[in-house]
C-alpha cells in the first residue's frame, strides 16, 4: 500500500534535496539586466550633458582662438564662388552687389583683391570728380565691366579714366546680367548722370542674348514674349537665404576659410568633369526680339538726354585663338554677331568692334594672355586694350588724336600673371 502523501514546505520535505528552500529573504546576485533605480538614470544623463558642454565649449574656445590668430596674423576674406559672396538678392533685377564688400577672389589662376562700393558696384580706383569733367561715361555690362578676375585699379573703367583724366566713368556692371537688367540698373542709379555729349556705354557679350529671356528660376528680371509676339517684363521672386550663414560668411574669419576651401574644390571638381559652356548657343527667336527690345530702350534713353549709346562688342575666346570648350562654339559666336550687327544696324546704334585691338595685341605679344585658360575672363592686359580701343573709337567721333596713357603702378590685389602651367 503506498504512502500516504504529506504536505510540502518543511525543509527536509524540500523538493531540493539538500539545497536551501527558495524563500523570499534569498539574496538574488544583480546584473546588466536589472533595471536601474529611478535615481541612477537622471545622474548618467547628467553626466552626458556636462561632457557634451564641456565638448562644446572647448570647441567654442579653440574655434575663438583660431579667429583671433587669423585675425592678428592680418587675414583677408578670401573667396572662390564670387556670386555667393560679392552678390546678393535685390529686388530691383533679383541680384545687386553686396554694398562696402570686399574680399580676394581667388582660383587657380586668379588672385585678385575686389572692393565694391556703398551701392555695390565696384569701387574705382582711378575717377575723376564729376563736377570738374569734360565728358560723362556710364559703362553697362556684365562680368567683363564689373572686372571678374581682375584687381582694384585693373578694372576696363579704371583703365579709361587712366587714359582720359579729364572723362568721369561711373561703373554700373553686374555680372550675370544682359542689357535688360542694365536698362533698369542704368534708371535707377546715372539716369540723370549724362547729358549731351556724354556716351552710355554698353559692353556686349554674346551670353547676353540669353541673359534677357533667361529668369533663373523666377529669381531675375526678364522678358517674354505673349501669345501677340509683344514682349512683357517679369519681375523677380526674391528668395530667402539662411541669415546666420550669411553673417558667418561676411564676418567669421575662421568659416570663411573653411567655405572658400570648400568652394574651391567644387570648383575644381567641377571643372575636371565638364568644360564650361563660356557663350551662347544659337539665338532663339525670342532671344532676337528681347535683345532688339533692350537695344531700342538703350538708344531711347541716350537720346532723350542728348548723350550717345556705344556698344562694344566683346570677342569670343574663340576669335582668338583658343579652343572650343564646347563643339560648335565658334559657329555659334559667328551667328550671332550676324544677329547683332543686324540689329544694330536696325536700331541705329553705333558700335565698336574690340577683336581687331585684340588680334593685334595677341599678334604683338603671343605668349601675354588676354583672356584666362580656364575662367575664359578678361586679364588685366585685355582691359587695357578694350579701354584704349573704346576710348579711341569714341573720339574718333569727335574727331580728336589719340593721347598717351597715364602711368599706373598697381597696388595690391593685381591679378596673377597668366601662364600656360
Amino acid at each position: 500500500m503506498p504512502a500516504p502523501l504529506r504536505p510540502l514546505g518543511r525543509r527536509e520535505d524540500s523538493l531540493h534535496h539538500g539545497l536551501p528552500p527558495f524563500t523570499a529573504q534569498m539574496s538574488v546576485p544583480t546584473d546588466r539586466t536589472t533595471p536601474a533605480t529611478s535615481t541612477e538614470v537622471p545622474r548618467s544623463r547628467r553626466v552626458v550633458r556636462a561632457r557634451l558642454l564641456l565638448l562644446l565649449a572647448g570647441t567654442v574656445a579653440g574655434l575663438l582662438i583660431v579667429e583671433a590668430g587669423l585675425r592678428l596674423a592680418g587675414y583677408r576674406p578670401a573667396y572662390a564662388n564670387v556670386f555667393r559672396s560679392f552678390h546678393q538678392p535685390h529686388p530691383l533685377i533679383g541680384l545687386h552687389g553686396r554694398p562696402h564688400h570686399a574680399g580676394r577672389f581667388r582660383t587657380g589662376e586668379i588672385d585678385a583683391w575686389t572692393e565694391l562700393d556703398g551701392r555695390g558696384f565696384r569701387r574705382p580706383a582711378v575717377q575723376s570728380p564729376i563736377e570738374s569733367s569734360q565728358r560723362r561715361i556710364v559703362l553697362l555690362g556684365d562680368s567683363f565691366a564689373w572686372g571678374w578676375g581682375v584687381g582694384q585699379g585693373e578694372v576696363i573703367s579704371d583703365r579709361i579714366s587712366l587714359l582720359r583724366p579729364s572723362w568721369h566713368v561711373e561703373n554700373l556692371g553686374l555680372s550675370a546680367t544682359g542689357p535688360l537688367q542694365q536698362l533698369r540698373l542704368f534708371e535707377e542709379y546715372a539716369g540723370d548722370l549724362i547729358g549731351a555729349g556724354d556716351v552710355l556705354l554698353y559692353l556686349f557679350f554674346w551670353n547676353d542674348f540669353s541673359d534677357n529671356v533667361d529668369g533663373r528660376d523666377g529669381s531675375l528680371l526678364h522678358a517674354r514674349v505673349d501669345a501677340a509676339g509683344r514682349l512683357e517684363l517679369v519681375e523677380p521672386e526674391l528668395e530667402s537665404g539662411s541669415t546666420v550663414k550669411e553673417w558667418l560668411r561676411q564676418h567669421s574669419a575662421v568659416f570663411n576659410l573653411l567655405l572658400f576651401h570648400s568652394n574651391r574644390l567644387k570648383g575644381e571638381v567641377r571643372a575636371g568633369a565638364s568644360a564650361p559652356r563660356f557663350g551662347s548657343a544659337r539665338a532663339t527667336d525670342e532671344d532676337l526680339a528681347a535683345m532688339r527690345g533692350a537695344l531700342e530702350a538703350l538708344e531711347e534713353a541716350a537720346s532723350r538726354r542728348g548723350a550717345e549709346l556705344v556698344v562694344a562688342i566683346v570677342p569670343a575666346p574663340t576669335d582668338l585663338g583658343l579652343e572650343e570648350t564646347v563643339p560648335g562654339d565658334a559657329a555659334d559666336a559667328r551667328a550671332l554677331r550676324r544677329d547683332l550687327e543686324r540689329i544694330l544696324a536696325d536700331v541705329g546704334a553705333r558700335s565698336v568692334d574690340l577683336l581687331p585691338a585684340f588680334r593685334a595685341a595677341r599678334d604683338r605679344s603671343p605668349a601675354q594672355r588676354l583672356y584666362y585658360r580656364l575662367d575664359r575672363h578678361w586679364t588685366a592686359v585685355a582691359h587695357r586694350v578694350a579701354a584704349r580701343a573704346i576710348v579711341e573709337a569714341i573720339e574718333a567721333g569727335d574727331g580728336v588724336a589719340a593721347e598717351e596713357e597715364a602711368e599706373w603702378r598697381p597696388g595690391s590685389g593685381e591679378a596673377l600673371p597668366a601662364s600656360d602651367s
